[in-house]
């Protein structure tokens, strides 16, 4: 087993760019899970999961959960919509109530 479970990297970073077909195919070759933040723009989150990541953070999920729900994501079957489609909504209610905790008492 891996030191790690996941990479929570950035797609770019400066010039440099991050997350690519081959850092994803050698992380899940390890057993690792590789996550990408902040990815707001729709067209990057598809290009993303075409690339094969396991997850995106996002402050504007909608356009992500949308494309799911109309069957247009990546590798969409009609399970895989549904259970994703899910997860996305919850994990925006985990962030957004995380937010409202921050807000309210600064610190977890």
């Amino acid at each position: 087993m891996p030191p790690v479970c996941a990479f929570q990297v950035p797609a770019v970073y400066g010039d440099v760019s991050v997350v690519d077909e081959r850092f994803v195919e050698t992380a899940h070759d390890a057993g690792i899970a590789v996550h990408v933040w902040t990815i707001n723009d729709p067209g990057e989150m598809h290009q993303l999961l075409d690339v094969g990541v396991d997850g995106l953070i996002s402050d504007r999920p909608t356009p992500l959960v949308q494309s799911y729900a109309n069957g247009t994501a990546p590798g969409t079957g009609l399970v895989e919509t549904a259970l994703a489609a899910t997860a996305v909504r919850l994990l925006t209610v985990v962030g957004l109530l995380l937010g409202a905790h921050l807000a309210l008492h600064g610190s977890l």
